[in-house]
């Protein structure tokens, strides 16, 4: 899986007029604003760090090389309004610093692939997670890293619900929601989240769960949109005690908007992936624009596709087929 660096600690030149420009600054403290609004080796904000599932995904880098101590505070979320869940996320942490997960941020079945890597001078290194302190050195009462990785495997490897597929589909009587699972232990319900923008979800409905089961139980729900477009759907499982598993956002384009370009995969997409579609017959060439209306790119709609720029920043994104134009949505 492509790791994401996260930089705490940005070159000379992403430092203080970065930061005053809003894009990144040094990691010398807790502020959950630093976190989400952080940099790169080039200067330019990156949030790959959390997935489309509302993951914790590839490298936390912890460790500005001097020993001064960096405490990072891990939010519950970054202004969107469902929590985080820890994934295949790895943690590099050096000599006196320290991570502190928010209280409510959960994990999910990614999480078998959670590690924690320690610097090899570093003795006083600590991690909070879940209202408890682990930490690097420990020999007595407090639990060590190797500890905090058996019991994050452990609750990824005790998740309720083994998903066996999840889709939106457009019907001519609206969105079909489909979803099956393999076998589910104390599945309380399930929750529909749906957006415009593929970036703040509201709740649309619930289904409940079948408890437990050893066998595929299949589920389905129908959204008619009150517009034309392309619509997002979030899938989310709740159990009995409250964990919570966070599923891929699924997109479809349904109403007015759906004879412009049909197929559109993968949407949520990202930079440098190549975007799949079906252009309508009439339709010879097919532009992406920003949501402002600049071009961006061209493609030939006898491609099939359209490769995205490796540069390309996350947003909202319009492809324009003939009088027709579909959002993409680029993380």
């Amino acid at each position: 899986m492509k790791q994401f660096l996260l930089v705490f600690v940005c070159l000379l030149a992403c430092a203080t007029p970065a930061y005053a420009q809003g894009n990144c600054g040094f990691r010398t403290d807790a502020s959950s604003d630093l976190f989400c609004s952080t940099c790169n080796n080039n200067g330019q904000p990156v949030h790959d760090i959390i997935n489309a599932n509302r993951e914790l995904e590839g490298v936390l880098k912890v460790d500005n090389d001097n020993n001064s101590g960096i405490a990072v505070e891990v939010p519950l979320g970054c202004g969107e309004d469902s929590p985080l869940n820890i994934g295949a996320f790895t943690i590099n942490i050096g000599e006196g610093d320290s991570v502190i997960f928010d209280s409510s941020i959960g994990v999910s079945s990614a999480a078998v692939d959670f590690d924690v890597f320690i610097k090899p001078s570093a003795t006083n290194a600590v991690i909070f997670f879940q209202g408890t302190e682990y930490q690097s050195n420990s020999t007595g009462p407090i639990p060590s890293f190797d500890d905090l990785e058996t019991f994050i495997e452990a609750q990824a490897q005790a998740l309720p619900v083994d998903m066996y597929y999840w889709k939106a589909e457009a019907t001519p009587k609206g969105v079909k929601l489909k979803w099956a699972t393999r076998s589910e232990i104390d599945n309380d319900f399930y929750s529909i989240e749906y957006s415009t923008d593929g970036r703040n979800f509201t709740e649309i409905a619930r289904v409940d769960g079948k408890g437990s089961s050893d066998g595929v139980v299949r589920y389905e729900h129908l959204d008619v949109p009150s517009t034309g477009g392309t619509h997002y759907y979030r899938l989310i499982q709740q159990d009995f005690d409250g964990t919570r598993e966070t599923f891929e956002v699924r997109s479809v384009t349904y109403g007015s908007e759906a004879a412009a370009l049909k197929s559109l995969y993968p949407n949520p997409a990202r930079a440098g992936q190549r975007v799949s579609f079906q252009a309508p017959a009439h339709v010879t060439e097919v532009v992406l624009h920003s949501i402002t209306g600049r071009e961006i790119q061209r493609s030939p709609a006898t491609n099939g596709g359209i490769d995205l720029p490796a540069n390309l920043p996350g947003g909202i994104y319009v492809l324009r087929a003939g009088g027709e134009s579909t959002r993409l949505l680029v993380r």
